[in-house]
């Protein structure tokens, strides 16, 4: 990653949605919580929070002063890891934070091939898209081998009539959104269908980061 280049993520304690926690977020469910309790539980965030480059993480750490920190907290920057909180020469530092906190609709892209045999057994094939910039490594490169994929298979249906028979279940191709807000992707869809995929979920293949990872082949 260029020093430039900033990871985003979520600090939420928890994943799925944290007003509705192991339940589906349906517009017309009871929500077990309000955005106050999710604080107040230290669910949420009650501070602002900035990600950084490591570029602008040095400019921060290298005129912090005070004692030195432990020697397994000395990281991987070209400086000496003070714990502060003073700054050298009394600097000070200015965060301008933007975010807001609102509820947002997330919408998952679902197809599906029925098996010729056992349709009521699902292997899914998924991947996240982001729902907040464009993404980057893992997400587009999952995304571009999913709809590859789902390319493939219906070009392959339209021409022969197949269907998955020799493993006779049950496709699902899963494009999710919110992956880092935080992992709401999966765990709103597997909410819903908790008792449906405890009993009839045979395989989850996630082609997430495919670039970085390596390809596997996989017989279908």
């Amino acid at each position: 990653m260029p020093n430039e280049g900033v990871q985003r993520g979520s600090i939420m304690h928890g994943d799925g949605d944290p007003l509705s926690p192991l339940q589906p977020s349906k517009k017309n469910l009871y929500r077990s919580r309000t955005i106050a309790e999710a604080k107040a539980q230290g669910i949420l965030p009650t501070i602002p929070v900035l990600p950084l480059s490591y570029k602008d993480a040095y400019e921060v750490l290298s005129h912090m002063r005070g004692a030195l920190a432990p020697y397994d907290w000395q990281g991987g920057l070209d400086l000496r890891y003070h714990l502060g909180p003073d700054l050298k020469q009394n600097h000070k530092i200015r965060i301008t934070v933007h975010s807001v906190l609102v509820n947002r609709t997330i919408r998952n892209v679902i197809g599906y091939i029925r098996g010729a045999t056992a349709p009521d057994r699902y292997v899914i094939l998924g991947n996240h898209y982001d729902a907040w910039v464009y993404g980057s490594l893992d997400p587009n490169s999952g995304t571009a081998v999913l709809a590859e994929i789902a390319r493939a298979f219906t070009q392959v249906m339209k021409k022969t009539n197949w269907k998955p028979g020799s493993t006779p279940v049950t496709f699902i191709l899963l494009s999710c959104v919110s992956k880092y807000y935080p992992e709401v992707h999966y765990c709103q869809i597997f909410d819903i269908g908790e008792k449906l995929f405890s009993v009839f979920f045979k395989e989850h293949i996630s082609p997430d980061g495919d670039l970085a990872t390596g390809f596997k082949r996989l017989n279908l």
